[in-house]
């Protein structure tokens, strides 16, 4: 429930203006409706407020457009929140009837409202009587508006509005009011229609208090409705399922309008993050989203990303193990949702978690929540003991029906996070003694398999007793040493028991009134124990001495940034970040691992350095390059689960009747390798070979000494090569499966493959400034290479090859 108090803050936070707020924070203060409840009556206020004040009105001085009614309950309910009186059990007074001289009062101040619209209000009013926040309208004026409601008959019987006294006075003063309030916001009224009277709603029976009517005058949607607010839709009792629902609808389509503007890995990705995943973003920061939706859209932005596949029902297979998924340096990057979802649950925490004075306005709010749900478990001291907590649904140590689904989503994400990367650094004795110790999931405070002591609790009775004793202020392990040493098992009993209403005493056979134990209640005892007597053996604190009461600490949630213990509430956003990763683990080997690259790292820098070559290609030609590094091409043999529909699906697509691996498809192939050899012939002189192991892997690259000058253009050279010969082999080899075409002459492909490869190169040269050494040095390494003995002969046929074309910028 949010009071009046709060709401006056949030208005001076909005700078509305200190004269208007004075105008409620008073003691006759009305509310908006005739009997609503409290909490009801205060959300309508800000409804009706924002209603009133539209798009293009001046926000810092407008005001709400207040109802003119108010029923006793509702006056004693503003008393009762802080508006000047002190809480009272007594009865509310009310007034039966409506005093005729207050009416007539009324009336004429509702004339007296007409007149000053028809005026020139500011050149009549002198300047002493105008409001420095309401510009030209006086206090006393828009106060007369208000009057007090019609209070119910004795019997209990409410008349209609119709049949009110001094009803149609009112009705008349609601009309003309918000041409008063719109030029009090400082809007002109003269250019625009004041808004027309709200029409009647019906009353929902659950508005209704005791058989008062509900409001007549509130513009408040029906129950079920959604209302779109800032892309997010909101309402009472609306299906949570509505709102996802919309959102999978949206994000299904967006792989539909933009899924074909991508033809490369690298295009796909960056559309998956800046436009498919962005949709998700900006909803899942406020509203919690089932695991099951989550799941369904990463699956489809992974097959679209890795496979270009754009429909969720559509089969497909990928070729690279889910491991390296979403591996940006070792695998395909995909963006992994479920680790986005929970940075963004992180961050909401951390703003929670900031000091008193920089913590933002609903901070109070959502840690009341946390005190409802954790009951007798809750510390004023330390509020942020749920982050030692599981939220778990079946608990009765907890009350999580009382915390909102969004902020339960937030504590289950954080419980998610591995305990040792929360807390970076050891914590203290004395932090360590302040942790609470009945649902703690902190390792240190395990004993064997027993991780907290509500896991020795099997039965209701031993609960109750034990929240009982949480009530009497044992949270920590410091609660049991009031004195600096550990309490006697009398002791534990005698503070566990204080207070307990279902405490059950028998009589000893000695004759004494004895307490009867609580079950399970030694294993409770012996349990705190053993944690304390670790925990002082940990820190080397020996037992055999009285220590002094440890004072309360901070949490112990922080790590070690820069030389410096930072607390989660200050950590920067690639730490957060890096504690919500939580793609799958690799579970198998990665398929770059060789002899050559024995270790995970060796294949990092292998795969960093291929694709820093690869800038030097257009990006479609990189794409299929660097697929054929990382093994995620589909060449026949990979297909062999459609053998039962295609028989020879494993064999060449050009005829030859061996098995299709990468080997053969892109250079041991009869039909292929005349290419490679041509290229090998143009190449060799320079001492770079065209083999296998330097088409695969683009950092083998050697020339001769005498090439040492120009060995970065040559290599350069070399990656457009092997790139562009690497491309025209893969898409003649789809259209001789796909579309039934057979692969061309060797003289006629080598040609085509060589004008390809000018091409690209003049696109490099086009990048460069003309006049730049890295310019020069290019050309010159190219005009070196095309006298080679392969080269030559087409070189003379297109004697323009590297002749730049004058570009649009040029010709302008």
């Amino acid at each position: 429930m949010v009071n009046q108090t709060f709401l006056f803050e949030a208005m001076a936070e909005m700078n509305i203006g200190e004269g208007f707020i004075s105008m409620f924070f008073a003691d006759d203060s009305t509310l908006l409706s005739e009997s609503l409840p409290a909490a009801e009556a205060q959300m309508r206020i800000v409804d009706e407020f924002c209603r009133a004040s539209g798009d293009m009105l001046n926000l810092d001085k407008c005001v709400t457009v207040m109802l003119d009614e108010m029923a006793p309950a509702a006056g004693s309910m503003g008393r009762d929140q802080g508006l000047g009186h002190d809480s009272s059990d007594a009865e509310p007074e009310c007034n039966s009837d409506i005093d005729s001289d207050d009416a007539a009062d009324r009336i004429d101040a509702a004339d007296r409202i007409d007149a000053a619209d028809q005026a020139d209000m500011r050149d009549a009013a002198p300047a002493d009587a105008r409001d420095a926040d309401l510009g030209d309208v006086r206090h006393d004026d828009v106060a007369g508006v208000h009057d007090n409601g019609i209070a119910a008959s004795e019997a209990g019987d409410v008349a209609p509005a119709g049949d009110r006294p001094g009803h149609a006075a009112r009705q008349a003063a609601v009309q003309r009011k918000p041409r008063v309030f719109l030029q009090a916001g400082g809007y002109p009224v003269d250019r625009v229609d004041a808004p027309a009277p709200i029409a009647p709603l019906a009353a929902d029976p659950a508005d209704v208090d005791a058989g008062a009517p509900a409001a007549t005058l509130l513009n408040v949607a029906a129950a079920g409705t959604p209302v779109r607010l800032l892309g997010i839709y909101v309402g009472q009792r609306v299906d949570p399922a509505y709102q996802i629902q919309l959102l999978t609808d949206r994000y299904y389509g967006s792989f539909q309008h933009w899924g074909y503007r991508a033809r490369t890995v690298q295009g796909r990705h960056l559309l998956a993050s800046a436009v498919m995943a962005s949709l998700l973003w900006h909803v899942t920061a406020v509203v919690a989203i089932p695991p099951t939706t989550v799941t369904a859209c990463q699956r489809l932005l992974t097959r679209y990303v890795l496979g270009r596949k754009r429909d969720p029902h559509e089969n497909y297979r990928s070729l690279l193990h889910t491991s390296w998924h979403h591996d940006s340096a070792l695998g395909a990057g995909a963006p992994h949702l479920a680790s986005g979802i929970r940075t963004q649950r992180l961050l909401v925490l951390q703003r929670l978690m900031l000091p008193v004075d920089e913590r933002p306005l609903w901070a109070p709010l959502v840690l009341a929540q946390f005190a409802e749900c954790m009951g007798a478990l809750f510390r004023a001291s330390h509020p942020y003991d749920f982050l030692f907590y599981l939220p778990h649904q079946g608990t009765k140590w907890l009350t999580l029906t009382a915390l909102h689904p969004f902020w339960v989503s937030v504590w289950r994400e954080w419980s998610k996070t591995p305990m040792t990367e929360r807390v970076g650094v050891l914590p203290s004795f004395d932090k360590a003694m302040n942790m609470p110790v009945w649902l703690t999931t902190y390792g240190p405070m395990a004993v064997g398999p027993i991780r907290h002591a509500s896991k020795l609790v099997r039965v209701a009775r031993g609960r109750r007793w034990c929240l009982n004793g949480a009530r009497n202020g044992l949270h920590a392990l410091r609660d049991f040493t009031p004195g600096g040493a550990w309490l006697s098992w009398q002791q534990f009993v005698g503070r566990m028991s204080i207070r307990n209403t279902a405490t059950r005493v028998y009589l000893s056979r000695h004759g004494r009134i004895t307490l009867a134990v609580a079950p399970n209640s030694p294993a409770v005892y012996a349990h705190l124990t053993a944690v304390y007597n670790t925990l002082r053996q940990s820190y080397r604190v020996r037992t055999d001495v009285v220590l002094p009461r440890p004072p309360e600490t901070a949490h112990p949630f922080a790590t070690i940034i820069k030389n410096h213990v930072v607390p989660f509430e200050r950590w920067p956003r690639a730490n957060v970040k890096k504690l919500a990763y939580h793609a799958p683990k690799p579970t198998r080997t990665h398929p770059l691992i060789s002899a050559t690259r024995p270790t995970l790292a060796h294949v990092r820098t292998y795969l960093s350095t291929s694709r820093q070559l690869l800038r030097a290609a257009t990006p479609v030609h990189a794409d299929v390059c660097l697929r054929l590094v990382l093994w995620m091409l589909p060449v026949n043999v990979r297909l062999p689960f459609t053998q039962h529909i295609e028989p020879d699906v494993i064999f060449c697509s050009h005829g030859c009747s061996a098995v299709r691996t990468e080997l053969h498809a892109f250079y041991t192939c009869p039909k292929i390798e005349p290419l490679w050899a041509w290229l090998d012939t143009s190449w060799r002189p320079l001492g770079a070979a065209m083999r296998w192991t330097t088409v695969t892997d683009l950092s083998q690259f050697q020339v001769h000494v005498r090439n040492t000058r120009h060995r970065d253009e040559f290599h350069q050279l070399w990656v457009i090569t092997v790139a562009v010969t690497v491309h025209t082999i893969w898409t003649r080899r789809n259209a001789a499966k796909f579309d039934r075409r057979r692969l061309p002459p060797p003289q006629v492909l080598t040609e085509t493959t060589y004008v390809l490869w000018l091409a690209t190169i003049r696109r490099q040269l086009r990048l460069l400034e003309d006049a730049s050494p890295e310019h020069r040095h290019l050309l010159g390494a190219t005009q070196l290479l095309l006298r080679q003995r392969g080269y030559r002969a087409l070189s003379a046929k297109h004697p323009l090859g590297l002749q730049l074309r004058p570009s649009l910028a040029q010709t302008t």
